[in-house]
């Protein structure tokens, strides 16, 4: 299984399919076969975990299929899991 590292750079390496949020893309990977289910949910999980302090609604951290803020959320993921 990969680390919480790997998988944040396995979503931002496929943020070019994203169209709507991060969760969606995961889950994109996930029905592919390029994760298993197990590697979903603790990325599913580390998303949430470090939810921004504001969001764009309930289901969204940002505008849909918005990928800027995205890629800077996983590069700030991917340095604090880097260790």
């Amino acid at each position: 299984m990969r680390s919480e590292k790997e998988l944040l750079e396995l979503l931002l390496e496929n943020i070019n399919w994203l169209s709507a949020g991060l969760c969606n893309l995961a889950f994109d990977l996930l029905s592919h076969g390029v994760m298993n289910s197990q590697e979903y949910a603790i990325l599913h999980q580390l998303i949430w975990d470090n939810e921004p302090f504001t969001t764009y609604d309930k289901y969204y951290f940002w505008l849909p299929g918005n990928k800027e803020p995205r890629i800077d959320f996983l590069n700030q993921l991917i340095k604090k899991y880097g260790g």
